[in-house]
This record gives C-alpha cells, sequence and structure tokens, in this order.
C-alpha cells in the first residue's frame, strides 16, 4: 500500500520523501502546512492516534531544561509541535475532543516521567489540559478535583524550575503564567464544588465550604503573585474577579456577611483594574465584568450603557444579562 502511495505521491509533486538517516528512515516533507494536514488525515484519521505520534519524536530528543532557546534545536522543535496542538495552539481546535485531550496528556505525562522532558513550558501546557478535562461537562466530581490537584502540582513543580532562574522579562513572563493558570485551576475546583453543592447533604456541604474557602483564598494569593511579577496584567485580576463573583451567585446559603464580602472583593478587583493599564484585547472583558458587577448591585442604567457599548463592538454578553435580569425579576 505504501509503494502505491509514495509512487502517486511523487507523481503530485505536493510532497516529498527525504531519506533522514542511515537506517532508512523515510520524512515526508510538504510545501504547506494544509497538504501535509490533508496526507496525514488521509493515512491516519484518528486524531488521537496522531497525537501518539508525537511520542516518537519525545522519544528521540536528548531532553535538557537548563537548554537556551537555539541550544537544543530538536528540543526546541518538539515543543512547538506540542503547543501548536495543546490548548489555544495553532491547532488545539483540530484535537479539542476528550479523546484528543486524554492522549495529549498521557503524550505529556510519559515525556516529563520517562524521557524527562520537564519544561515550564510543557508543564503549564500539561496543567492547561488536564484543567481542560477537568471542565468537561461529562466529568465525575471526584475525577474533575483530582485532575485539578494534578494540575495544580505540576504548576508547583513549574514555579520551583523557574524560580531556579535569573530573573529576566522572559522567565517573569513565564512565571506569571504559571501562576495565573495555578489561580484558574483553583476557581476550577470552586467551581466543580458548587455544581456538587446542591446535590449533597448538609454534612457534605460542610466539607465543600471549607474547600471553597480555602481555593478562594489560594486564588487571592497567586493572583497576588501573578500581578507582582513581570509585565502588569488584567487577566489576573478577571481570574479573581470570577472565582469571586461564581461563589457569590451560585452559593444558595450565603450570610449577608458573606454577600457583602464577596461583593466588596468584586469592586476592589473592578477599582484596581481602573487604576492600571489594560491589554487591547482584555478590555471588553473588563466591560463585561463591569456589567456582571452593575447587574449584582441592581444598576440597571449602567448595565444598559455597557451592554449599548458592546453591543456596537458585536459583543451581546451584556444583553444577556439584562435579559436574565428580566426574566428573574420582570419589575426591572
Amino acid at each position: 500500500s505504501y509503494q502505491a502511495f509514495s509512487r502517486a505521491v511523487e507523481q503530485t509533486a505536493l510532497l516529498q520523501e527525504s531519506v533522514l538517516d542511515g537506517e532508512g528512515t523515510i520524512g515526508i516533507e510538504a510545501e504547506h502546512a494544509f497538504v501535509a494536514k490533508v496526507a496525514l488525515r488521509t493515512l491516519l484519521p484518528d486524531r488521537p492516534a496522531q497525537l501518539d505520534l508525537i511520542s516518537a519524536l519525545i522519544k528521540s530528543v536528548r531532553w535538557d531544561e537548563t537548554a537556551l532557546p537555539g541550544e537544543n534545536p530538536d528540543q526546541d522543535y518538539v515543543v512547538s509541535v506540542l503547543q501548536a496542538v495543546g490548548p489555544r495552539g495553532a491547532s488545539s481546535d483540530e484535537f479539542a475532543s476528550p479523546a484528543s485531550l486524554e492522549q495529549l496528556a498521557e503524550v505529556l505525562a510519559e515525556g516529563r516521567l520517562v524521557h524527562g522532558a520537564r519544561l515550564p513550558q510543557l508543564l503549564l501546557l500539561e496543567a492547561n489540559t488536564l484543567r481542560l478535562l477537568a471542565n468537561v461537562a461529562t466529568s465525575a466530581f471526584d475525577d474533575s478535583v483530582a485532575r485539578c490537584r494534578q494540575a495544580i502540582d505540576i504548576l508547583f513543580d513549574a514555579e520551583q524550575l523557574l524560580g531556579t532562574r535569573r530573573p529576566s522579562a522572559s522567565r517573569n513572563a513565564q512565571l506569571q503564567n504559571v501562576l495565573t493558570t495555578r489561580a484558574v485551576v483553583h476557581g476550577f475546583v470552586s467551581g466543580a464544588c458548587l455544581r456538587e453543592y446542591m446535590n449533597v447533604d448538609p454534612e457534605r456541604r460542610s466539607t465543600l465550604r471549607a474547600t471553597l474557602r480555602e481555593n478562594l483564598d489560594e486564588v487571592n494569593r497567586d493572583t497576588v503573585r501573578a500581578r507582582s511579577i513581570g509585565q502588569a496584567s488584567y487577566f489576573p485580576l478577571d481570574v479573581s474577579f470570577w472565582a469571586h463573583r461564581d461563589q457569590l451567585t451560585q452559593l444558595p446559603d450565603l450570610s449577608d456577611e458573606e454577600r457583602v464580602s464577596l461583593l466588596g472583593a468584586l469592586e476592589s478587583v473592578l477599582d484596581i483594574a481602573a487604576e492600571e493599564p489594560i491589554e487591547t484585547g482584555q478590555y471588553v472583558h473588563y466591560r463585561r465584568r463591569a456589567a456582571d458587577l452593575a447587574q449584582l448591585q441592581g444598576d440597571t442604567e449602567l448595565v444598559e450603557s455597557v451592554a449599548a457599548e458592546l453591543r456596537a463592538k458585536g459583543d451581546f454578553s451584556a444583553d444577556a444579562l439584562l435579559a436574565r435580569r428580566k426574566a428573574i425579576d420582570p419589575l426591572t
């Protein structure tokens, strides 16, 4: 079958064969990524199986966590491939299914535990993959929390690795990303607890309450540290906002004191954000949070103002807030 394929490929001139070593290994090159993707999908349609091909690349690399970019080209190449297929990568949409994420997590874990691929970039990628798996709607509570705990441990490892490096703009940006991601994962643990809260008895609710407080404290700790490292960024503040908001809006038995405290935390987050430069790509998110807070405070006029501003940009999230409020309380 391969001989027939090889002849057909040679005739099209879209792909070229190259001898990679003295042992007869053949590589296939394409002039354009689209052609390579079509060929790969034709020969190996299963997405998780495509990810398994990366295992062979990981095994062939001499991994060195101290190498700077450019010092170990093979390592740099495999990292770039993994980042391309991982969360937020250039090809992430093609590998976003639970089966693909499971396979990617296995590939990354094998690289880390067996082959020494213990780089901060890959640890962050593995943690984000586990975070997405924990957020799959079909995940059981215990499975979601277990994946989040594993992701948190991996991010602690990444923090320790970065802590041994000389401070620089690149290192600080990586560390800020690690701390912010860890805050996100703690927020995901809280989300799992909130979903579980209504399905358990009062004794179990008390345990979940303690877990919620613990993870919210961790969110606060990591976001504060993230903001103290590297360039000013709105994203850690956004994580803090939604972590507090979720508890405010989803816990059914909050005391008045708890409600005031959480609402005060939301106001504080937006006050801080208003005093610092906000990235262009994050400004819309900031305005959405302003609409969130105004809706929680019953300030319909402000929500309508923000809704008009966002509507002009093609964003109807604040309109959805207004519609939701009117559905719940038609008199507003």
